[in-house]
């Protein structure tokens, strides 16, 4: 999507490399077949409804890709190993069968995550042949100023992490996004005035809060609610709340169950009640995702 008409023209030289891809895809015969027999009617319909999911749980994707960071060395302890060689993290989806859904389900309803994994950039390329090759590198160059703006406006940027949304029955069509990662600055500032015994304490804390917030933000999109912040929150380090999308003068809009987690009593979502009993560190979920954004 683009602000404006002139802006949409200016990005047309980097965007046309990528659409022309898509266009491929959607024309090949055999990715036709494979969606059709997915329950989509057309190659169109199944790539905007893949947006949608994805842009739906944004705030859980880019969860899961940070905490996957976190687990493999940290953020800046982890670049080297996210560079060389180059790595892409790789989401594995499936349709939901819509047996069982709600009667007012929303896209964002459409896949479950089945497994994700670490690939190198050259697997990448090798598994998708030529033409997979020539895309990837158009898109990693369409990012390099978006790349320059991100560090210009936050010295605290380290890198964008890309991740790719794969249907492993549809392997024609997939999608990726990119989310920036931050070194952290509040942690270690308190840490400092706490000393080895603060360092050891906290040491032995973080690997269980950032399984759970991998683990709360799988379940968000495998059990059917939606983590977002709330429209007026300005912060990216507030809190998201879990919500739903309703049906509101004919447009689907997203409401959280509500509005502090404070607030939170079992009963009010069976999904949430489910990834609620499986957190593993102290404090509860707020807490648990307060420190995750500061990390």
């Amino acid at each position: 999507m683009y602000c404006t008409k002139e802006c949409q023209k200016r990005a047309w030289p980097e965007h046309k490399p990528i659409c022309r891809a898509h266009a491929r895809g959607y024309n090949d015969p055999e990715t036709r077949t494979d969606i059709l027999s997915s329950g989509f009617r057309s190659p169109k319909e199944f790539f905007e409804g893949l947006m949608e999911f994805v842009d739906a749980h944004r705030w859980a994707f880019a969860a899961v890709a940070k905490a996957q960071m976190l687990l493999s060395g940290g953020i800046e302890g982890g670049l080297d190993w996210l560079q060389n060689p180059p790595k892409v993290f790789h989401l594995h989806l499936e349709r939901r069968e819509p047996r069982g859904l709600p009667e007012e389900s929303h896209l964002s309803c459409l896949f479950k995550v089945t497994g994700y994994s670490w690939v190198t950039v050259e697997e990448q390329r090798a598994m998708y042949g030529g033409s997979g090759a020539v895309e990837w590198d158009r898109i990693v160059t369409a990012r390099i100023p978006d790349e320059r703006d991100l560090a210009a406006a936050d010295p605290h940027y380290v890198c964008c992490l890309p991740v790719f949304y794969c249907i492993d029955s549809v392997p024609g069509m997939h999608y990726t996004s990119f989310f920036p990662l931050c070194r952290s600055t509040v942690i270690p500032a308190v840490l400092s005035r706490h000393g080895a015994a603060g360092q050891q304490q906290w040491d032995a804390q973080k690997q269980s809060l950032v399984q759970d917030a991998l683990d709360f933000s799988l379940l968000s999109i495998d059990t059917l609610f939606t983590l977002r912040r709330l429209d007026s929150s300005k912060d990216s380090r507030d809190v998201p709340l879990p919500g739903r999308f309703v049906r509101a003068r004919g447009a689907r809009v997203w409401r959280p169950l509500f509005t502090d987690w404070r607030d939170y009593r079992p009963g009010l979502h069976r999904g949430l009640d489910v990834a609620m009993q499986g957190l593993r560190s102290d404090g509860g979920i707020k807490n648990t995702l307060s420190l995750f954004a500061l990390l």
